[in-house]
């Protein structure tokens, strides 16, 4: 084991003080937090300062008042810089992860056992600006005896209407921590205090909302809908207690959760870099029947990727996404290493399955040699999907107007002079050419930067439709090749 290690949980069952002042000292010298945890050796700092609250708070506050300053000043500085000063840094300092633990850890206790105590502490920590600190503070008031304290801690976050979003939200919104204060006091409070935490949380307004206004607006004009207008107020509102809300303030929650119940969990939390390959649940290499895959693409309960949100779960260098984009990639795969069974499966699809499971079988049926897809062993033995059954598959599937199933179409037919050109074929072909471009209502339409919306060629759809418009042009030109009895009828 590389040191600094130290057997924390046998130290704990003796000396748990010790294990404060070591704690303190290597935390007072700043190495990581992997550099002091090891295992469930969080756990054990935590029980040591259940046990020894008073003695944690004194040996970690000057670290944690040290931490504090010093993002404070940074945040300052940074904020205060010049435009032209190319040598301005990013607030780099963070608090170790174990410090807050344990400190939060201790000031619930303190909370606890003897709240006097826990209010003076808070007298020499409640002017310090980091929401951090904020934070500690308003879980050692949430925790204490409500029936005495509601109104005293009702008003301590009245005070500074910046403690309503000290949350850090990273893992839970960042109003969590002043909903859960509201939730645990505000049953308890007098009428005229309540009243007065009512209005004010009716009221509030989280600085981003004006900060990010004019992002979603411009968004809404594109026709993206999602904002953070009334997030607080979503957070804050329901944590009163329901027997004192007015008729006004119950209203409003009714409106707020109808507003973001499709909103996914963590459109508010604070973005950070996750990733990885996103892929189904299903993976590559599962060996799946007929009658399962009929059994997902009839599934009517599965979104597109669009609405995927909700349906992700992020891992070490992975993404799983259970959408019908990932589904079909991976149906996809499986129809290029059997095209011929998988053609005669879509021969069975439901008239309203998803195009994307049609658009990978034309990608699979398209082949005439052994795709990447298929393993060396089984290259020698791998057959295309026959002629019989590309024409019948053309003369029967839904050919609807989605764009990559009609560019998979397009690309069949390149790719298949094999093919015979029915009556079918021939007139999707001329309607896929036959596409104008979009009209705007307004001609002088002004986008935001002062570009008219004329000009904007860009725009998905209409590159979507001269995409399609050119493949199915090349796609005549490809089957006139070889097939000269079409020619008249384009």
């Amino acid at each position: 084991m590389e040191p600094p290690y130290v057997q924390w949980d046998k130290l704990s069952k003796t000396r748990p003080d010790r294990v404060i002042e070591l704690l303190a000292a290597f935390l007072d010298h700043r190495p990581s937090d992997r550099e002091i945890i090891h295992g469930n050796d969080s756990e054990v700092f935590r029980s040591a300062a259940r046990r020894l609250p008073k003695q944690t708070i004194r040996l970690l506050l000057p670290i944690l008042y040290r931490f504090a300053k010093r993002k404070i000043n940074e945040h300052r500085a940074w904020k205060n810089r010049k435009e032209d000063d190319i040598n301005a840094q990013y607030p780099s300092t963070k608090f170790p992860k174990i410090l807050l633990t344990v400190f939060r850890t201790a000031i619930v206790t303190l909370a606890k056992r003897n709240p006097t105590q826990f209010i003076e502490l808070n007298r020499r920590l409640e002017k310090l600006k980091s929401r951090s600190v904020q934070a500690l503070l308003t879980r050692g008031w949430s925790t204490l005896p409500a029936k005495i304290y509601s109104n005293q801690a009702v008003e301590w976050l009245l005070a500074d209407c910046n403690r309503l979003r000290c949350g850090s939200s990273r893992r839970k919104p960042r109003w969590c921590e002043a909903a859960r204060l509201v939730r645990r006091m505000s049953p308890h409070c007098s009428t005229s205090v309540f009243k007065r935490l009512e209005a004010t949380l009716q009221q509030y307004r989280d600085p981003d909302e004006i900060r990010l206004a004019a992002w979603w607006l411009r968004d809404a004009r594109k026709g993206y809908y999602r904002n953070g207008f009334g997030a607080a107020a979503h957070y804050l509102l329901p944590a009163l207690a329901p027997n004192q809300r007015s008729d006004e303030t119950t209203g409003r929650i009714g409106v707020l959760q109808e507003k973001f119940a499709a909103y996914p969990q963590d459109h508010f939390l604070r973005s950070r870099p996750r990733g990885g390959t996103v892929r189904s649940p299903l993976g590559r290499k599962a060996r799946i029947s007929d009658k399962q895959w009929l059994r997902l693409i009839k599934n009517q309960k599965i979104p597109s990727r669009d609405g995927a949100m909700n349906f992700r779960k992020y891992g070490k260098n992975r993404v799983t996404e259970s959408s019908v984009d990932m589904f079909a990639r991976d149906f996809g795969f499986a129809a290029k290493r059997e095209p011929e069974r998988f053609g005669k499966l879509a021969l069975q699809f439901p008239a309203d399955a998803p195009a994307d499971y049609l658009a990978e079988v034309f990608s699979a049926i398209d082949e005439l040699k052994p795709p990447s897809e298929v393993p060396e062993e089984n290259r020698q033995s791998w057959q295309p999907a026959s002629r019989e059954l590309v024409n019948q598959l053309l003369d029967s599937v839904n050919l609807s107007d989605d764009n990559y199933l009609m560019r998979r179409f397009c690309g069949l037919i390149m790719k298949r002079a094999d093919l015979k050109p029915s009556a079918r074929i021939v007139s999707r072909l001329a309607e896929l050419t036959a596409f104008i471009d979009p009209i705007y209502d307004v001609t002088e339409q002004m986008h935001p930067d002062k570009e008219p919306a004329r000009e904007r060629l860009h725009h998905f759809e209409t590159v979507e439709l001269n995409h399609v418009r050119a493949l199915a042009i090349s796609a005549i030109g490809s089957l006139l090749y070889d097939h000269k009895d079409p020619f008249y009828s384009f």
